[in-house]
């Protein structure tokens, strides 16, 4: 189906997805993500799994952090 894509702004980096919230489930790459002004300066943490189309998702890829 596509990528699940989570989220976590701002320090310290999250250790699981608990840490963060759901942003999308993305079918068509790439997914651009628009922040809030007041997030200017801070780290965005993304988490990704593949969402399979029996529902069942794959294990967590490496956490990808980018300053915003």
């Amino acid at each position: 189906m596509g990528a699940d894509i989570w989220i976590k702004i701002g320090d310290p980096a999250p250790g699981d997805e608990k840490h963060c919230r759901f942003l999308t489930l993305n079918a068509s790459p790439p997914y651009i993500a628009e922040h809030d002004s007041a997030d200017a300066g801070k780290t965005a943490y993304y988490m990704l799994r593949w969402r399979l189309r029996d529902g069942s998702t794959t294990a967590w890829g490496e956490t990808i952090s980018q300053q915003r």
